[in-house]
């Protein structure tokens, strides 16, 4: 075969775009055609070039153009890869130094890894905290190793986002920010929270996870508008009492801590709709757990749980329970008060056998019992009419009841590592779109699967 003209697609300029593309070509090619490929991608890569600076000397001069810039709220100059790290270099150094008074919005951000590697921002320009009308910063996936007190002067800011940077200390002027109602420095170097933090009276979302912080102060309970707080994969060894003051708090992440005790002051906060508490100390939880009456999803996942507590089983609006990775060996028949529930994660257990109880969990749409002790699979199955995704695989079940093919929304279906020797003539009736039937005992192929 002898190629003698490459089309150039729209498609194949956006693989160019989205990092490159690999052609491998195993047939005869005419050098000329060679050459015209080569030139192409030459002449992308000068135009791409010619476009990003074309695009900066364009959004320079819009905001030098004091007619069009009263009306720009929010700028973004970040995508997950555009514009590249020159088109950044060359905006910092032509807008921030103009020192432009009306910016509202900055985001000199990298979102990915890729990216993030040529950064060469080592600190918060002072520049930028000139920029009084600053409402929202974003300079995440940086190598920041601190905030300058200089922060202070953002009066007016609304959200903070540091995320994926080296930032060792939350400084107090940062916590001079009234205004500020969302703050992120996930993945930092911060070991404390400073007790200053109690003077961010907006503060809606909290979000420092993946620290080494050993200590929630009580001064943070102190933030009356919190709706979110995430200090997963810190050092955190207690929750502290005035958590209870936490009255509006909806979403409250702890896992990933050695936290042993889950307060009773925690369950006096009415309006939690999720709570992860996964952690390797955690043995049980509170009784009173029952007063959180709006719990929608409970994750207790690679915790030391013996049993499913039945108080646990008295939140009604719960839609979601993980507790995989846990010490499991059964499923109480309370359970089948949760009328509500629809995804159940029990896997890596020890459960020995799925009760008759939970299969009058009508709601239940994603059911995962992967490795636990499981070798048979209850007839009243069949009762479990929404379910979508049902996973057993890693378990001794040697055969599929009849009544599994009853379930007429159930896609998915994962019996993967049993001890399965054949498969039900009924499985056909399945509108499924996933099957995996992989290390099991069957002897011959499952034509039933295919056959009309």
């Amino acid at each position: 075969m002898l190629l003698t003209d490459i089309l150039i697609t729209d498609e194949m300029k956006a693989m160019v775009e989205d990092g490159g593309v690999t052609l491998q070509l195993t047939t005869t090619v005419d050098s000329t055609c060679l050459t015209t490929a080569e030139a192409f991608f030459k002449a992308y890569e000068e135009e791409q070039k010619i476009f990003t600076v074309a695009r900066v000397e364009t959004v320079t001069k819009l905001y030098l153009n004091r007619e069009r810039q009263a009306g720009l709220a929010h700028f973004n100059l970040m995508t997950t890869r555009w514009p590249s790290t020159f088109e950044i270099k060359l905006f910092t150094e032509r807008f921030l130094q103009s020192k432009t008074a009306d910016i509202k919005t900055a985001q000199p951000q990298f979102n990915d890894d890729e990216v993030a590697s040529t950064s060469t921002y080592t600190q918060i320009p002072d520049s930028l905290c000139a920029l009084e009308q600053l409402t929202e910063l974003y300079m995440g996936y940086n190598a920041l190793t601190a905030i300058p007190d200089e922060i202070g002067k953002l009066k007016n800011m609304n959200i903070l986002n540091l995320t994926f940077n080296k930032i060792a200390k939350i400084p107090d002027s940062l916590c001079a920010l009234e205004q500020l109602t969302e703050l992120y420095m996930e993945y930092n170097a911060l070991t404390a929270i400073p007790d200053e933090i109690g003077k961010l009276k907006s503060m809606k979302i909290l979000k420092l996870n993946n620290n080494n912080i050993e200590k929630i102060p009580d001064s943070l309970c102190a933030l009356e508008q919190l709706t979110e707080l995430n200090v997963r994969y810190n050092a955190l060894t207690a929750i502290p009492d005035e958590i209870t003051k936490l009255k509006s708090m909806k979403i409250l992440d702890l896992s990933s801590n050695n936290i042993a005790k889950i307060p009773d002051s925690l369950c006096a906060l009415e309006q939690l709709t999720e709570l992860y508490m996964g952690s390797d100390a955690l043995t049980a939880i509170p009784d009173e757990i029952t007063k959180l009456k709006s719990m929608k999803i409970l994750d207790l996942s690679f915790s030391k749980f013996a049993k499913i507590p039945d108080s646990l089983c008295t939140l009604e609006q719960l839609t979601k329970l993980n507790m995989h990775y846990n010490a499991l060996t059964a499923i109480p028949d309370e359970i089948t008060k949760l009328k509500s529930l629809k995804i159940l994660n029990l896997n890596h257990n020890n459960i020995a056998k799925i009760p008759d109880s939970l299969c009058a969990l009508e709601q239940l749409t994603e059911l995962n019992m992967v490795s636990n002790a499981l070798t048979a699979i209850p007839d009243e199955i069949s009762k479990l009419k929404s379910m979508k995704t049902l996973n057993l695989s890693f378990n001794k079940i040697a055969k599929i009841p009849d009544s599994l093919c009853a379930l007429e929304q159930l896609t998915e279906l994962d019996m993967m590592s049993n001890a399965l020797t054949s498969i039900p003539s009924g499985i056909k009736k399945l509108n499924l779109i996933h099957l995996r039937l992989d290390d099991n005992k069957l002897k011959e192929f499952p034509w039933q699967i295919i056959e009309e």
